[in-house]
C-alpha cells in the first residue's frame, strides 16, 4: 500500500488529476446507476399497481352482478349460474397476461371474506364455493365491508397460495348494490422479471457511458494542470526578481480567475516596489529639507549623519566639515556637557527622552536654545546607534515672551472692564435716587419754570443712565461675566414691545415703521427675550435716528441649517433692519463694531452715543450662536442682518391664527401708500385664508369700491396718503358710494394720531390700528370687528390698540343657566353677571345642565367644559340633540390650555368661546352677540371701571405672595368680600391639590388628575395668581402628553407656584362673625355648594382633623337649615371622639339625603 502511494506521488499533476477525475465521474455514474434503477423499478411498480386498478375495475364493471347474486351454496358449484360466472372469469384472466389469478369474494351474515368462484380450469386448483379466506391481506380485511372504488395494494403480501400483489373492486347492480368485490393477483415472480428488465436497462446505460467518463477524466486533467504548471513557473520566476512576468490564461472558472489575480498580484507588486523606491526618495528629501534637525550618533559622542537643517542650526557647510570639527557632541556642541549625559543617563532609563531642552554652540561660538528628541535604536550584534531631532526655540521663546506680554494687557483689560462694572454700580445708586426724587418733585406743585428745569434733569438722567447701562454691559461681556437667560417667550411680545418702543420716535420724525415677521418663524422660543430685544432695540434705535426720511423695516424670517441633521428644538432667525438713511462709507463697516466708535467720527457729527450699542449688540448675538453684518450704500441706506440661536417651546404653545370658517375667503381691501407696508399687509392677510386686494391711494380705492363686481367686507385704510387722505377717502366711501354693502373700515394710523380727531371724524370708522401693524393685533382686530373676539390669539400684553366703541348693554330682566363645578368659579361668574342686570341658575355638570334648561326662561347657558358626572361638550351635543332646546346659545367657558379646543366647542354646537380666567369685556361682549335686552329695557353706555385699589378696604395692608390682589379684585369685580372669601375658599379646597394630583397618577387616574389640574388653574386665574395659572397650564400639559414626571421642572414649579400661594393665604386674617353658608340665596346654589363643601369634608376627615372641624363650622349653618342641628352635631361629636369612620360614614349619608332631596 506505501509503495502504491510513493508511486501516485510521483506521478505528474496531469496523470493525478486524470485518475482523480476518472475515480469521481466513476462513482458518480455508479451512483447515478443506482439512482435511475431504484426510479424506473419504482416508476415500473407504480405503472402495474395502476394497471392493475384499471384491469379490475373495468372487469368488475363488465360483470353480470345479477348472475351473482344467483351464485350461492344453495345451487352449488354445478349450477348454470356459477359455471357462466367461471367462464366470464376466465375470459379477464385469459385478456390480461400478467393476471395469475381472479376470482370473486362475498361477505356473510358475520362478516367474514369467502370464495364465490374463481377462473382456475383444473378443478385441483379451484376453491370450492363459500370458501372462507382466514388469511387475506390486510388491507382487504380493513376495506372488505366498505368498498366503494377500486383498491390496490401497495405492498405484496403472502397467502396459502403464495406471494402476491392484488387488487379488488365492487361488483355491483344495476341500481348500484354491491353484491361482490372482484379480486384479481399477480405473481411476485411476474414483478421480479419486471425488475430484472429495468437492472438490465439501467447496466446498459452504465456500460454506454464508461468510456465517455475516461476520456472526461483525461480531458479534465490536461485541462486544469497546464495553467496550474504555468502559475507555477510564473511564481519561480517572480521568486528570482522578474516582476514582469505575465500568464496569458484565459478561461472564465476559478482557475482562469487564479491566473488573472497572480497577473495582478505581479503588477501590485511592481508598483508597490515603485512606490517604496519614490517613498524611500521621498523621506530622503524629508531628511534633507526638513525644518528639524535630524541626526544620528553613537553614545560616545560620534556623529553619524545630520540633515542640512542640522548643519544649518550648527553652522556647519556640510556633513564632512562637521565630522572633521567636531569629535565629541557634548564637550564642542552643548555649552553644558553635563546636559547630554543627563540626556543619555534618561535614554538608558527608558529608552527614549522627548522636549529635552538645553543650550548649543554653533561653529561661530554663538550659542542657542533647542528641544531635543532623542531614542535608543539596538542593532542587534552591531553597536546601539543614538537617533534624534533638534528643534530651534528661538522663535517658540519669542513667541511666549510675547503672550506673555498679551496676557498681561488682557489682564489689565480686565482689572479696567472690572473697575467700569464697580463704577457703573457706584454711579447708577446716586443716579437712580436723582431720578427718583426729580419724579416727587414733578408731582408737587410746581411753576413753569422749575417743571421745566425738572424735566430737563429727568431727560439728562436718563441719558446718563442708558450711558451707564451701556457701559455695564460691555464691561460684563468683556469679563465674561454675562450670563444669558434661558426662558420661554413669544416673539410676538418682543416684537410688540419694539413696536411700542418706536412708534412714537418714528411718527416724530415721518419715517414709516415697519414690523414683521415670515409665517415660517415661530412664535413660542426658549432664549433671552431682554437681550434679544436689547439688539433690536439698539438696531432699530440706530436706523431711525440716522433716517431723516421714508422707512425703517424690521423682519423676522427663519434660516435652515445647512447641516442634514439639524438638532430638533433649536431654530434659527435672522432679525433685517433695513432703512433709508445716509448709509455708512465702506471702509467704516467694521469700525462701526468696535467699542466706543461710530460711523460719524467726527468732532461736528450730528448724532450722540457711546459707540458702545453696536459692539454690544454683536456680541450679544455671538453669545446667542449667531452674529450680526451690516451692508450699506452710501446715500441709499443700510441694512444690519443678526441672527440668533434659540429653542423652540412645544408645538402646543404656539398660538397660530385659526380664523372662523365663515371669515375664511373675507375680502379686504388694502389701500396704503407705502409699498413694503402694502405687501406686508397683504401677506398677513393672506396669512388668514382670507383675499386681500392692494390699491396705492385713496382715488384708486374708490374707483375700485365703484365697480359693479367688487365687493368688500373690509378696508384697511392709510391715514396719511398724496392725494385723498384716508380719512377724506372714508367720508367719500360713506357718503357718495352708493354701496349694496357697505364694508367696515379701519384706520391705519400714526401714533396715537386718532386722538386729534374730532367725534365728527371718528364716528365714520369702525375701529383704529397703530402703524406699525402687528400681525397678531391686526388679527385680533379683524375679529373683533366680525365678532369672533374668542379667535384672539394676543395675550394681555399684546392687545391690540383698537377702538370699536362698543358698550355693553344691560340685560335686566334676562336670565341665564352658568354650568360650572368649581364654586370659586361660580362666584365670580355670578358677580360680573349680575353687575349686568342678569338672573342666574345654577347647574354643577352637564347631566345637571340638560335638566335644568328651560328655553322659555333662560337667554343663553354659560358651559364650562371640563366638569365631572358629565364635561361641557357631551352636554351641549345633548341639548342640540334636544329638539325644545336646541335654539338656546350656548357660550363655552374654560381655560383653553390644549390645542384646538375652540373647533371642538364649535363642531359639538356651542355658538361662542370666552377664555378662562374670565376677560369681562369678552365676556360681555359674547353675551351681547346672543342675548337682546329685555323688553323696555334701553342699553346703556358703561365706561370701563378704574382699576381697583387693593390698598383700601378690607384688603388694606395685606400681601399674598404669588397674587395679584389688584388683577383678582378686578376679576372679583371690586366686591372686597367677595373676593377675600374667593382666597379663603381656595386655601380650603386646593392647597392639597399637588398631593391628590401624585396620588391619582401614582394609581393611574390620568384623567382625574389632569381634571384636577384644570380645575385649580381656571380658580388660579379667577383669583389673580398668574404664576399658578401659567404653571397650571404648563402641568395640565404634561400629565395630558402622557409625559408626567414628578421629578420635572414643570411639576416642581407647579408645586412651588401652589406651596407660595397656600402659605401666603395662611396668613389671612379670619372671618368675624358667624361662618356665612356657602349659598347667595338659590337653593339650587346652595344644594350644589353644600354637597361639594361636603365632599371636601370627607377627604379632610382623612387627613388634617383640624381642618376638617373648620370646614364643619363653616357648613354648619346651611347643614342646620337643611337637615336640622343634631345631625351636625352627630358629626362633631363623631370627630371629638376620634370615631373618624361614623364621622365619614354620617357626612356620606348627608350627601346622599341631599340629593334625594334635588
Amino acid at each position: 500500500m506505501t509503495h502504491s502511494a510513493g508511486r501516485f506521488r510521483r506521478f505528474g499533476l496531469q496523470w493525478k488529476l486524470t485518475l482523480v477525475f476518472f475515480g469521481v465521474a466513476l462513482l458518480v455514474s455508479a451512483l447515478t446507476t443506482f439512482v435511475l434503477f431504484q426510479v424506473m423499478r419504482d416508476q415500473a411498480m407504480s405503472d402495474l399497481r395502476q394497471r392493475l386498478g384499471d384491469l379490475v375495475g373495468v372487469a368488475a364493471a363488465g360483470l353480470d352482478a345479477d348472475l351473482h347474486v344467483r351464485v350461492t351454496p344453495e345451487a352449488g358449484m354445478d349450477s348454470d349460474a356459477f359455471r357462466r360466472m367461471k367462464r366470464a372469469l376466465q375470459a379477464i384472466r385469459d385478456g390480461a397476461s400478467d393476471l395469475q389469478y381472479v376470482y370473486s369474494l362475498r361477505l356473510d351474515a358475520d362478516g367474514a371474506i369467502r370464495f364465490v368462484v374463481d377462473a382456475e380450469e383444473d378443478p385441483a386448483d379451484t376453491v370450492d364455493l363459500g370458501t372462507l379466506y382466514d388469511d387475506a391481506s390486510a388491507l382487504l380485511r380493513r376495506n372488505a365491508a366498505t368498498l366503494e372504488d377500486t383498491l390496490v395494494e401497495t405492498e405484496v403480501y403472502t397467502d396459502r397460495w403464495g406471494t402476491w400483489l392484488s387488487g379488488y373492486a365492487p361488483i355491483r347492480t344495476a341500481d348500484g348494490v354491491r353484491v361482490g368485490v372482484l379480486g384479481a393477483d399477480i405473481s411476485v415472480a411476474t414483478l421480479r422479471a419486471y425488475e430484472l428488465r429495468v437492472l438490465g436497462i439501467a447496466l446498459a446505460v452504465f456500460a454506454g457511458t464508461l468510456p465517455l467518463i475516461l476520456l472526461f477524466g483525461w480531458w479534465m486533467g490536461r485541462l486544469i494542470a497546464r495553467p496550474i504548471v504555468a502559475l507555477n513557473r510564473g511564481a519561480l520566476r517572480i521568486a528570482e526578481g522578474d516582476l514582469d512576468v505575465r500568464l496569458d490564461i484565459r478561461r472564465g472558472d476559478e482557475i482562469g480567475i487564479l491566473g488573472r489575480s497572480f497577473d495582478r498580484m505581479a503588477a501590485e507588486l511592481a508598483e508597490a516596489r515603485r512606490r517604496l523606491e519614490e517613498v524611500a526618495a521621498k523621506y530622503r528629501s524629508i531628511f534633507d529639507n526638513a525644518a528639524e534637525g535630524i541626526f544620528q550618533s553613537t553614545p560616545d559622542g560620534q556623529l553619524v549623519t545630520a540633515n542640512r537643517a542640522m548643519l544649518n542650526m550648527l553652522g556647519y557647510a556640510d556633513l564632512e566639515q562637521l565630522r572633521a570639527r567636531v569629535q565629541d557632541l557634548g564637550w564642542q556642541v552643548y555649552v553644558n556637557p553635563a546636559d547630554r549625559q543627563t540626556m543619555l543617563a534618561l535614554v538608558r532609563e527608558s529608552g527614549a527622552v522627548d522636549a529635552f531642552e538645553a543650550e548649543f554652540r554653533r561653529a561661530d561660538g554663538s550659542s542657542f536654545w533647542a528641544e531635543i528628541s532623542l531614542r535608543q535604536v539596538r542593532r542587534g550584534a552591531a553597536p546601539d546607534l543614538l537617533e534624534g531631532m533638534m528643534l530651534d526655540l528661538t522663535e517658540r521663546r519669542r513667541r511666549q515672551q510675547a503672550e506673555r506680554e498679551r496676557e498681561s494687557a488682557r489682564a489689565a483689560n480686565e482689572a479696567k472692564s472690572g473697575f467700569l462694572a464697580n463704577m457703573s454700580h457706584e454711579i447708577r445708586t446716586p443716579l437712580n435716587a436723582v431720578m427718583g426724587l426729580t419724579d416727587l418733585l414733578l408731582r408737587t406743585r410746581l411753576d413753569a419754570r422749575q417743571r421745566d428745569y425738572l424735566a430737563k434733569v429727568k431727560i439728562s438722567a436718563r441719558a446718563l443712565l442708558a450711558v451707564i447701562n451701556d457701559i455695564l454691559d460691555f464691561s460684563k461681556i468683556e469679563a465674561g461675566r454675562l450670563e444669558l437667560e434661558h426662558a420661554a417667550f413669544s416673539l410676538d411680545e418682543v416684537l410688540a414691545n419694539l413696536t411700542e418702543m418706536f412708534a412714537y420716535r418714528a411718527h416724530e420724525r415721518d419715517i414709516e415703521l415697519i414690523v414683521s415677521a415670515a409665517d415660517s418663524v415661530p412664535r413660542a422660543l426658549v432664549g433671552d427675550p431682554t437681550r434679544l430685544g436689547q439688539i433690536l432695540i439698539n438696531l432699530t434705535g440706530n436706523a431711525i435716528k440716522f433716517t431723516e426720511r421714508g422707512e425703517v423695516a424690521v423682519t423676522v424670517t427663519r434660516i435652515e441649517p445647512p447641516s442634514a441633521d439639524p438638532i430638533d428644538d433649536q431654530v434659527t432667525l435672522c432679525f433685517t433692519v433695513r432703512d433709508t438713511g445716509p448709509g455708512i462709507p465702506e471702509n467704516r463697516l467694521e469700525a462701526i463694531f468696535q467699542s466706543f466708535s461710530q460711523a460719524d467720527g467726527s468732532i461736528t457729527r450730528l448724532h450722540g452715543g457711546t459707540g458702545l450699542g453696536l459692539a454690544i449688540a454683536r456680541q450679544l448675538a455671538e453669545l446667542m450662536g449667531g452674529g450680526i453684518r451690516v451692508e450699506s450704500q452710501v446715500g441709499k441706506g443700510s441694512c444690519f442682518r443678526a441672527t440668533v440661536v434659540l429653542s423652540r417651546q412645544l408645538e402646543t404653545d404656539e398660538q397660530h391664527p385659526v380664523t372662523p370658517i365663515d371669515l375664511r375667503g373675507l375680502r379686504v381691501l388694502v389701500v396704503e401708500d407705502n409699498a413694503t407696508s402694502r405687501d406686508i399687509l397683504i401677506s398677513q392677510i393672506q396669512s388668514f385664508q382670507m383675499a386681500a386686494t392692494a390699491v396705492a391711494s385713496g382715488e384708486e380705492a374708490l374707483e375700485r369700491l365703484s365697480a359693479p363686481d367688487q365687493i368688500f367686507d373690509l378696508v384697511l385704510m392709510d391715514w396719511k396718503m398724496p392725494g385723498l387722505n384716508g380719512l377724506e377717502t372714508t367720508r367719500r366711501i360713506r357718503a357718495d358710494l352708493k354701496l349694496d354693502k357697505t364694508p367696515v373700515i379701519c384706520m391705519i394710523s400714526g401714533y396715537a394720531r386718532e386722538d386729534l380727531m374730532r367725534p365728527a371724524e371718528r364716528a365714520v370708522l369702525d375701529a383704529f390700528l397703530h402703524k406699525p401693524v402687528n400681525q397678531s393685533f391686526l388679527f385680533d382686530t379683524i375679529m373683533g370687528l366680525f365678532g369672533h373676539q374668542e379667535a384672539a390669539i394676543a395675550g394681555d400684553l399684546m392687545r391690540p390698540t383698537a377702538d370699536t366703541l362698543d358698550t355693553p348693554p344691560d340685560f335686566t330682566g334676562q336670565r341665564v343657566l352658568l354650568v360650572e363645578d368649581i364654586e370659586i368659579n361660580r362666584l365670580v361668574a355670578m358677580e360680573w353677571l349680575a353687575s349686568v342686570g342678569l338672573e342666574v341658575d345654577i347647574a354643577e355638570n352637564g347631566a345637571e345642565a340638560i335638566e335644568r334648561l328651560d328655553p322659555a326662561r333662560h337667554a343663553a347657558v354659560l358651559m364650562d367644559l371640563q366638569m365631572p358626572v358629565m364635561d361641557g361638550l357631551e352636554a351641549t351635543r345633548r341639548i342640540r340633540a334636544r329638539p325644545e332646546q336646541a335654539a338656546v346659545p350656548i357660550i363655552a367657558m374654560t381655560a383653553h390650555a390644549l390645542k384646538g379646543d375652540l373647533e371642538r366647542c364649535l363642531a359639538a354646537g356651542m355658538n361662542d368661546y370666552v377664555a378662562k380666567p374670565v376677560d369681562p369685556a369678552r365676556l360681555f361682549a359674547a353675551l351681547a352677540r346672543w342675548i337682546k335686552p329685555a323688553a323696555g329695557v334701553s342699553v346703556h353706555s358703561t365706561t370701563t371701571p378704574e382699576a381697583p385699589e387693593a390698598t383700601t378696604g378690607p384688603l388694606a395692608g395685606l400681601s399674598l405672595p404669588g397674587i395679584d390682589l389688584a388683577d383678582g379684585l378686578a376679576r372679583a369685580n371690586r366686591n372686597a368680600a367677595l373676593y377675600l372669601k374667593m382666597l379663603r375658599g381656595f386655601n380650603l379646597s386646593w392647597a392639597e391639590v399637588a398631593r391628590r394630583v401624585e396620588d391619582d397618577l401614582a394609581a393611574g387616574r390620568l384623567e382625574d388628575a389632569r381634571r384636577a389640574i384644570h380645575s385649580v388653574k381656571g380658580v388660579a386665574g379667577n383669583l389673580g395668581a398668574k404664576a399658578l395659572y401659567e404653571r397650571g397650564q404648563a402641568a395640565e400639559r404634561m400629565i395630558a402628553e402622557g409625559a408626567f414626571d414628578p421629578a420635572s421642572a414643570i411639576w416642581c414649579d407647579f408645586s412651588a407656584a401652589l406651596d407660595e400661594v397656600a402659605e401666603g393665604l395662611e396668613t389671612l386674617p379670619p372671618e368675624t362673625g358667624v361662618a356665612a353658608p356657602l349659598s347667595v340665596g338659590d337653593a339650587g346654589v346652595e344644594s350644589g355648594a353644600l354637597r361639594q363643601g361636603l365632599a371636601e369634608l370627607v377627604k379632610l376627615l382623612d387627613d388634617d382633623l383640624g381642618r376638617a372641624q373648620a370646614q364643619l363650622e363653616r357648613l354648619r349653618p346651611a347643614l342646620i337649615q337643611r337637615l336640622g342641628a343634631a345631625r351636625v352635631d352627630a358629626v362633631r361629636v363623631s370627630i371629638d371622639d376620634f370615631d373618624i369612620d361614623a364621622a365619614i360614614a354620617s357626612v356620606k349619608q348627608m350627601q346622599v339625603e341631599l340629593e334625594r332631596d334635588d
